[in-house]
């Protein structure tokens, strides 16, 4: 028997190619949508003594529209956002707490949790008007979705990274032939998405254009961009989304065009991993079908267009196709534009409805218009305003309350699930590692802005740096001095030895005193003996001008290109040295280039 539902007086938004809008009547039969009162000439009286058992829902001081779509939804990772903190694309991968986190989930002991959070994420969507979400989590097939959507009639398209298709996958729902960002690029994973298009109407889910460092490895194989690489194998149609493609030049936007790819957003990622501005204008006003997910970070779609919103500013020109782009461009995506997406008679009754009641919806409502209603929900409504979800032509969400029936406790679920997650993920010591290097990161901060280490120092010496300051630092390479003749006095045995480093292993004790036996200082390296002989300055500048001497006399010797360190102890002592007057001097290393 044929079930009708007719909504009456609300103010619809289309969303269709006229861009229509008005305060219009639906008539739902079953779940399609099979009439639309554009002209107020539907008479509901004559319809109901007809239809005796039709639902009749009036719809007053609401705002309808389709039903929207997640593009991009990471379900596994919905209840452990926070160890995201200090995440960028490029270590995702790298990130250990999410890899700990991804291997409990998995364990066999663990299933039944893992269906727990997707049960408790889908329902959240739905709530926040979701109708239709592409699952990006992978390792999750549709025999296992028959269990956690019972009783909803929301769609869930899965994305398979291992490319074996999966049984029993309802009509309505589709699976993608994913690549995830981690995932190396190669010639045999081209070929082989290449012989599963070939075989089948497969579509493509390709993480591929997150990462920098990737693309260039990319271009160094092939000697081509990616972008190329996939054109070239015919990789680029209207079955392909490419997830997050952040680094696009001019010339692969225009290819993406030409070749009617999809692309799918997700601005809380791009914003939290990405390491510069991203404008996201570039991609609204393109002529590329570009739909929103949720991806690691996000909340909902709608959160998701209202950030993007935040981001242009003022600099947005029209708001519709953000909203279409959570709606009919998510339908185009998938190939099912012809379904949903809009609300149009014979598509699917997937319909959200925005609460205009509410406190926070008290602005003043501008006159009925496509684009000035766009603006209105955009930038004065939020999820909290979605006071109903029609899916398929059923109630799932009604004057705010949940219709489905629940085998599990929403709160209460997410609450247990999510305190075992942040213990399996180490949460606490995760977090002290982000304090510490926030910590090293101020340090670092406040010793380079030092002019003296401002110069390109390697790693290890700016670790030594933090550590020690600069109490000990190189000043110059005295090249001059290496050029000198050596010094004839200054023999091995005398008080005023000099050696040559010849090895590490040994000869590095370069400073002897025969004499007396020098306890070295607590902080000098193991080894190394310094000279306790107190010298004046009179004395100092007295043997340096002796010395200074010997070396003129010595020029036409060879040079020889050892590293020298000088001792400045005097010879002899003629008289009781004068008390010293200590001040803090330099020391200078000046090392040939081959030691």
């Amino acid at each position: 028997m044929d079930s009708f539902i007719i909504i009456k007086n609300g103010i619809v938004l289309t969303l269709d190619r006229q861009g229509r809008a008005g305060i219009h009547t639906i008539v739902i039969k079953n779940n399609k949508i099979v009439e639309i009162d554009f002209d107020n000439r539907f008479e509901i009286g004559k319809f109901i003594d007809r239809y005796p058992q039709t639902k009749l829902i009036d719809a007053q001081n609401k705002i309808i529209v389709p039903g929207f779509i997640n593009s991009n939804c990471y379900s596994t990772f919905s209840l452990n956002k926070l160890f995201f903190k200090k995440c960028t694309f490029e270590s995702l991968k790298e990130n250990p707490a999410l890899q700990t986190i991804d291997k409990y989930l998995y364990l066999v002991e663990n299933v039944m949790k893992r269906k727990n959070i997707f049960k408790v994420n889908y329902l959240k969507s739905i709530c926040a008007g979701e109708v239709n979400l592409i699952e990006s989590s992978g390792d999750i097939n549709h025999e296992q979705m028959d269990d956690v959507l019972s009783g909803s009639n929301m769609t869930v398209n899965l994305v398979d990274y291992e490319n074996n298709k999966s049984a029993n996958a309802p009509i309505d729902a589709k699976s993608f032939s994913g690549v995830r960002g981690d995932e190396q690029i190669n010639m045999y994973l081209v070929n082989n998405l290449k012989n599963l298009t070939n075989s089948a109407d497969v579509k493509l889910f390709l993480e591929v254009y997150q990462s920098e460092k990737d693309l260039t490895e990319i271009k160094d194989l092939f000697r081509k961009s990616l972008i190329y690489v996939l054109k070239d194998y015919n990789l680029l149609t209207q079955s392909t989304i490419l997830s997050n493609p952040i680094y696009l030049s001019k010339n692969e936007f225009d290819v993406l065009n030409s070749t009617s790819t999809n692309v799918v957003l997700s601005p809380s990622d791009i914003v939290n991993f990405y390491p510069r501005t991203f404008d996201f204008r570039n991609f609204i006003y393109s002529d590329l079908n570009v739909s929103i997910g949720t991806g690691f970070t996000g909340k909902n779609v709608f959160s998701e267009i209202k950030l993007i919103s935040s981001l242009c500013s003022k600099n947005i020109r029209n708001y519709e196709p953000l909203l279409k782009m959570i709606s009919l461009n998510g339908a185009y995506a998938q190939g099912i534009s012809n379904l949903t997406g809009s609300i149009e008679k014979n598509k699917l009754a997937n319909f959200v409805f925005f609460d205009l009641n509410k406190f926070n919806s008290f602005a003043s409502f501008p006159e009925i218009d496509s684009e000035k209603i766009s603006e209105y929900i955009i930038e004065n409504l939020n999820s909290e305003n979605i006071s109903d979800v029609i899916i398929n032509g059923n109630f799932e969400v009604k004057d705010y309350n949940i219709e489905l029936k629940l085998d599990f406790n929403p709160l209460k679920t997410a609450s247990e699930i999510s305190n075992e997650i942040y213990k399996a993920g180490n949460y606490h010591e995760y977090a002290e590692k982000q304090k510490h290097f926030k910590r090293h990161d101020n340090i670092n901060e406040e010793i380079f802005d030092n002019p003296y280490v401002s110069g390109g120092l390697e790693e290890t010496q700016k670790e030594l740096l933090v550590e020690f300051g600069e109490e000990f630092r190189v000043v110059k390479k005295e090249s001059d001095d290496l050029l000198q003749p050596i010094d004839n006095s200054f023999l091995p045995g005398s008080v005023n030895s000099l050696s040559y480093i010849d090895s590490y292993d040994s000869d590095f004790n370069f400073l002897t005193i025969e004499e007396e036996q020098i306890t070295p200082h607590p902080l000098t390296k193991e080894g190394v003996k310094f000279s306790s002989k107190k010298i004046s300055f009179d004395e100092e500048e007295t043997s340096l001008t002796e010395n200074k001497g010997r070396r003129e006399e010595k020029q036409s010797e060879p040079v020889r290109e050892k590293a020298v360190i000088r001792n400045t102890d005097s010879h002899e002592e003629t008289q009781k040295p004068k008390e010293p007057q200590f001040k803090k001097v330099k020391l200078r290393f000046g090392f040939s280039d081959d030691k």
